[in-house]
């Protein structure tokens, strides 16, 4: 089962991330979210597919599917 993760070294905290994670709009299960502001994007793993919608979405590329 493909499930994305993300890699907190990469997540930058993008300007244009501060407030929402901008890979989570492209998110048709709504698993990409932030709680606040000042911390990495979570990713609820229970509503990822693994569709990969998100990757090209994250503008520092820190989204990655695995196999879990």
């Amino acid at each position: 089962m493909l499930k994305a993760i993300i890699d907190s070294a990469k997540c930058e905290q993008a300007a244009k991330c501060i407030n929402k994670c901008v890979a989570s709009l492209g998110c048709k299960t709504k698993a990409i979210f932030k709680v606040d502001p000042d911390e990495d994007a979570i990713i609820d793993t229970s509503k990822c597919n693994g569709c990969s919608l998100c990757l090209p979405l994250c503008p520092t590329r820190a989204i990655r599917v695995i196999e879990l």
